[in-house]
């Protein structure tokens, strides 16, 4: 959740409030009749979230159906530069530089949401894996090959991988990562920012 809060319940008996910060992570499986409500009101932001989701493998379709929300607080940090760098990573789900999320969805999805806090760069590398058990075991920022990964870019400015034809993308775009043969990641290089309003983004990782 981006900006203010959200409420749920199901017909399993899960209610909560997904605040600021917060994540959901359900798994509907044989089915579940579900209901979501963001919170709106005077005085009160407008509700602000993203929301993916990702068809099950094939194996998982017939499983019961779970819940889980994490609070800010639950929710991981990694640092590509250390805690006093200029990015933090939120570890939604998956693991980025030794940090490890407590969700481990059926069917494999890392989701990183990347804060830049002023001028930073980092690099995810795209490694081959026997299993998800060997990604996750893994101890640096790696996603898969043959994985669908992409980018959404929520505020600032970012530009991918630099070279002669990069382009500065702006808010609000979905960046598909392409995955050739040869290509061991991707670059989020340094940039000006204005630090009153640091840049964000989502980089979702799937099989």
């Amino acid at each position: 959740m981006a900006h203010s809060s959200s409420r749920q319940e199901d017909l399993a008996g899960h209610r909560g409030e997904i605040v600021t910060g917060g994540v959901q992570w359900m798994c509907a499986g044989r089915g579940i009749i579900h209901a979501e409500m963001p919170v709106c009101g005077p005085g009160i932001p407008d509700p602000q979230g993203l929301q993916l989701w990702i068809d099950l493998p094939k194996e998982h379709k017939m499983m019961e159906p779970t819940y889980q929300e994490l609070g800010p607080s639950e929710i991981p940090s990694a640092f590509s530069e250390g805690p006093e760098g200029p990015i933090e990573i939120k570890v939604i789900s998956g693991k980025s530089h030794s940090v490890d999320s407590p969700v481990h969805p059926q069917g494999s999805c890392w989701y990183f949401h990347i804060k830049f806090r002023k001028v930073g760069s980092m690099f995810q590398d795209i490694h081959e894996f026997n299993s998800i058990a060997h990604a996750i075991s893994h101890t640096s920022a790696y996603i898969a090959v043959g994985w669908t990964a992409f980018i959404y870019t929520m505020k600032g400015n970012l530009i991918v991988n630099v070279g002669s034809s990069s382009l500065k993308e702006e808010p609000f775009h979905t960046l598909v990562l392409s995955s050739g043969q040869n290509e061991t990641g991707v670059a989020l290089p340094k940039m000006k920012l204005k630090l009153s309003s640091p840049n964000g983004l989502s980089i979702w990782a799937f099989r």
